[in-house]
């Protein structure tokens, strides 16, 4: 697994986001970084649970379990250098220049709180599909014990037909199957990524490439948004377009009715969200918090914010202004 960034590539990541492609960027990236490193993992840990598919000696196991925990940490490892490295040295300076971000220690917060997301991320999934894939092996290799003491009791019936005690194995190793689904999906499926616990208490099982590309993206997407939102707040406009930023087809095939009602609601003819609560309120226009926790920004999103033009910002100033004033004199 690459734990760096070849020159070439850099030098051609550094390229695109200088003329404002940096969502072409990051697609290439996750091409030469982030699929092959996890198409490498996942035929490692199948290799290894392919060997937990007959019953297994003790030691024989804790060398499958250990192997499968030093392919988990080894992967966790270069993805977080590689995603370091792009995040450092190709999108944070990109997009500090864009927006005329000069500030070292409000550039450090930005870029650290990405790399924290995506370690966050990577590090809580990765821990519960180790905890995961250990646990199905184990519950398979109780169930292939438990077969044998039976196909070995079975055995020892006098006068027993071989084609009987075959006969019975056969469909002994058919019910085992159907009581270890989540050790077969993750086999046969790739389904080896389990999400964190959702509201509802259940869990949701990704191949590592749906997980890995949403982490990948939604993180450095995320450094765009995080940006442009403190530089417009450090300038005392509490207010940004929402708009499309990506217009390529939907991964999912559906866009979130938060996503489509935001942009369709307009203000001046503009789709404006309020960067506090109060102007929200004065405004009466929507909250970024607020979409942000039903899904706006969130995984697969299309769109980000940015700042008004001059002319847009003034007329908003002095509604905010209007409506404050108004509000006052009721009161």
């Amino acid at each position: 697994m690459k734990k760096e960034i070849t020159s070439l590539d850099l030098e051609q990541y550094t390229w695109l986001c200088s003329i404002g492609k940096e969502v072409e960027a990051i697609d290439l990236f996750y091409l030469n970084y982030i699929a092959p490193a996890g198409d490498e993992l996942i035929k490692k840990i199948q290799r290894q649970m392919s060997k937990a598919g007959q019953l297994l000696l003790s030691d024989e196991l804790k060398k499958v379990q250990m192997t499968i925990q030093a392919d988990i940490f080894g992967y966790e490892s270069s993805q977080n250098a590689v995603f370091a490295e792009f995040t450092k040295k190709i999108l944070c300076p990109a997009t500090y220049k864009r927006l005329s971000i000069t500030n070292p220690e409000l550039k450090k917060a930005i870029t650290n709180k990405a790399l924290a997301e995506f370690q966050q991320k990577t590090r809580g999934s990765l821990a519960m599909t180790n905890a995961d894939v250990l646990s199905s092996i184990r519950k398979l290799q109780t169930d292939l014990i438990k077969a044998n003491i039976q196909i070995a009791n079975k055995k020892a019936i006098t006068g027993i037909l071989d084609s009987e005690v075959a006969k019975f194995e056969k469909d002994l190793m058919k019910d085992i199957k159907k009581m270890n689904p989540d050790y077969y999906k993750q086999m046969e499926e790739g389904k080896l990524i389990k999400s964190r616990q959702l509201a509802d208490g259940g869990y949701r099982n990704y191949t590592l490439e749906s997980y890995s590309d949403m982490a990948v993206r939604t993180t450095l997407l995320n450094v765009d948004r995080t940006a442009t939102e403190v530089k417009l707040m450090a300038e005392d406009l509490n207010f940004a377009e929402f708009y499309l930023r990506d217009n390529r087809k939907l991964k999912t095939g559906i866009e979130r009715q938060i996503c489509r009602h935001t942009i369709g609601q307009k203000f001046y003819g503009v789709s404006i969200v309020a960067l506090n609560k109060e102007t929200a309120n004065l405004l009466e226009i929507p909250f970024i918090d607020d979409i942000r926790a039903e899904g706006a920004f969130g995984v697969y999103c299309r769109h980000s914010i940015r700042g008004t033009s001059d002319t847009y910002s003034e007329m908003i100033k002095k509604a905010v202004f209007i409506s404050d004033a108004a509000n006052n004199m009721e009161a």
